[in-house]
């Protein structure tokens, strides 16, 4: 059944009322009732749970399994807010996970962890955010669920604070597997050091199999304050079949991601296993159209994948020494692709990887490191300064860097060298 939030407490499958303790909410596991929420906030409700370390987990009910058509298919949704949710300073966990997919001639969706269109704001305090997407259902089969789904506003205050995204397993007959973290709205982290990971979820298994799913799909904004940030992306594993399926997208952004001052690691993994995977545009470890802002001191970007970081937008690295890196599926120095900017700030900054877009070592000591083969470097610059180096089929444009590997920037102008 479904537990129904009220601004004194909460009714439904379970009965309570806030208080400034330990509140714990949590409907019957499994849900009995199929298809249905697990928690929900209609809309116009505000709930303020007061000061105390609450948790609140939701359990989605499973699809039904039907002979042919009709039927409750879909998996239910975790935890589902369209109000306004204010947890009071203390150690919070909110944990929503969605119900499997129905097993049908059409089959059902996985549902969704944690659907959020409303307001969640989560106070001072070491807190917990996580939604975990159920799986599709089998036959003509249906996606996993999305881990964690926001449309509006997610607000963590101060202190270490956790968000986890995972997706459900794609139905076998060949479905994607869900995302880990869609976001269209807006998440903000407070100060101090913050760990955001998504993980897409397993392709389901088919003659081809299907593709996993994006670890973070990120359109709106996603901001952190100062502190020492993880932000990680996972694609989710191919799947199954005679011809085996794609991995995906670690971290795929159409929106705005900002860092504030501190060492913050970003990593984005679109080939989590090592096999090298990926149709197309699939398998980039970080895929940026917009723009990804950090502020000063020592950040580390990694991109692993088939283009380890694909950028068609703005990568701006503030004060520190940073270090940006591609990685291909044997570990090795890998690509970059794409026709945006990546500024890598002042100070001492490394940059690894080859491909085409723009590349600007800033101010300070910066070094360039290339993969293995044979390149020419430019004997003079465009009008904006920046050289090109080829492969003789990609053009990398660079400025502002002293070396290329242990060797000489400009000793290297107008020359063809070998690494």
């Amino acid at each position: 059944m479904t537990v129904t939030l009220t601004p004194i407490g909460w009714t439904g499958d379970t009965i309570g009322t806030w208080t400034d303790g330990t509140d714990i909410v949590a409907n019957t596991f499994p849900n009995p009732v199929f298809s249905s929420k697990g928690i929900e906030v209609l809309a116009d409700v505000i709930i303020n749970t007061k000061n105390g370390n609450h948790s609140m987990t939701g359990y989605g009910g499973n699809g039904e399994i039907v002979q042919g058509f009709g039927g409750s298919i879909e998996g239910g949704t975790g935890i589902d807010n369209a109000g306004t949710i204010k947890f009071g300073n203390g150690s919070d966990t909110l944990s929503g996970n969605g119900g499997n997919g129905g097993i049908a001639y059409v089959a059902g969706f996985g549902g969704i962890g944690i659907n959020n269109i409303g307001t969640i704001t989560l106070g001072k305090g070491s807190n917990s955010l996580i939604g975990k997407g159920g799986n599709g259902g089998n036959g003509r089969s249906r996606p996993g669920g999305v881990g964690v789904n926001n449309t509006g506003t997610i607000i963590f205050e101060n202190d270490a604070n956790t968000f986890i995204g995972t997706g459900g397993k794609g139905g076998d007959g060949s479905s994607v597997g869900g995302y880990g973290v869609v976001n269209i709205g807006a998440i903000t982290f407070g100060k101090e050091d913050n760990t955001f990971t998504g993980t897409g979820g397993t392709g389901g298994t088919s003659l081809n199999g299907a593709s996993g799913g994006r670890g973070i799909d990120n359109a709106g904004t996603i901001t952190f304050g100062n502190g020492d940030n993880t932000f990680t992306g996972i694609s989710g594993n191919p799947g199954n079949g005679k011809s085996p399926g794609s991995s995906n997208t670690g971290v795929y952004n159409t929106g705005t991601i900002i860092f504030g001052n501190g060492n913050n690691v970003f990593t984005g993994n679109g080939d989590p296993t090592g096999t090298d995977l990926f149709f197309g545009s699939f398998g980039a470890g970080v895929y940026n159209a917009k723009e990804v802002i950090f502020g000063s001191n020592e950040d580390i970007l990694t991109g692993i994948g088939n283009n380890g970081i694909y950028n068609n937008g703005l990568i701006s690295l503030g004060k520190g020494d940073d270090i940006v890196k591609t990685v291909n599926f044997k570990g090795e120095i890998g690509l970059f692709n794409g026709s945006g900017k990546i500024d890598l700030g002042a100070d001492d900054d490394r940059l690894y990887g080859f491909g085409s877009g723009q590349f600007d070592g800033g101010k300070g000591e910066d070094r360039l490191f290339l993969g293995t083969g044979t390149y020419n470097l430019s004997g003079s610059a465009n009008p904006g300064s920046f050289y090109t180096i080829s492969n003789g089929e990609i053009n990398m444009l660079v400025k502002s860097f002293t070396s290329i590997g242990s060797q000489s920037f400009s000793k290297l102008i107008g020359t063809t060298f070998t690494i």
